[in-house]
């Protein structure tokens, strides 16, 4: 293990990362931030796949929510976590070490939102890495969509939020997929490399039992032709990413 401590830019949190497992790309933050829009600061939060913790961490720090629970299957990472949640004086983030498949049922109808950045990849498709914390988080090893939007279904309250960012390759299979479970997709964003690109990655808001309705919201360029971040893009990545006071 080797650990490196990063700044998030927001309220003088930090958080601890695995240079030699699997570190967390921009598509954490942009679900983080994506999902801050909606949430309520009394909502009861829980995070899947949560790797060293990002999202979770982004929230508390942008909401103050204080009833989160993330999970994570390695429990290297949850040990990463834990450090990052004591450096940062953070004593309202639990931590689950378990297979999300397993999860306890007594946290079954207990959640306002919940929030997943999954593995993308299915197992017989894109480069699949040496390393196994990096092959299980990019890859459906251990778990798939189904397996992901079933448990979900069953750890939100009614009307409960659920978020996710994902790969737009996958954007068909993953609504038919939600609906099978009773999440009606309701706010979409389409993020796109550069103008004139496809789009490459997606955010979504979904609620348990409601009436279908789909809103497409705005969509987000990150790159200028320069190769520079566009200034909306900016905005939205680094919204709230102020010091404390």
């Amino acid at each position: 293990m080797n650990l490196r401590l990063d700044d998030l830019q927001i309220k003088n949190y930090y958080i601890y990362q695995d240079t030699d497992s699997f570190c967390f790309g921009v598509d954490a933050v942009l679900l983080a931030n994506f999902m801050a829009k909606f949430i309520k600061r009394n909502d009861k939060l829980i995070d899947l796949c949560s790797g060293s913790g990002i999202i979770p961490i982004l929230i508390y720090a942008k909401r103050e929510n204080k009833d989160i629970t993330m999970v994570e299957v390695n429990k290297d990472m949850c040990s990463v976590a834990e450090k990052s949640l004591e450096y940062n004086k953070i004593d309202t983030i639990n931590i689950i070490n378990n297979d999300l498949n397993q999860l306890d049922k007594s946290l079954y109808n207990k959640f306002d939102s919940l929030s997943v950045n999954p593995p993308y990849y299915k197992t017989n498709s894109g480069i699949i890495s040496e390393n196994d914390n990096k092959k299980i988080a990019r890859h459906e090893i251990l778990c798939n969509f189904d397996d992901i939007a079933k448990v979900s279904s069953k750890l939100l309250k009614d009307k409960g939020k659920f978020f996710l960012v994902h790969r737009t390759d996958r954007f068909e299979e993953i609504l038919l997929t939600l609906n099978k479970y009773r999440l009606t997709v309701k706010d979409v964003k389409f993020i796109y490399p550069k103008k004139n690109k496809n789009s490459n990655l997606f955010l979504l808001k979904a609620v348990k039992n409601a009436k279908q309705s789909m809103n497409i919201l705005p969509s987000l360029i990150m790159y200028q032709d320069n190769d520079q971040y566009t200034k909306e893009f900016m905005e939205y990545y680094y919204e709230d990413r102020t010091s404390k006071q």
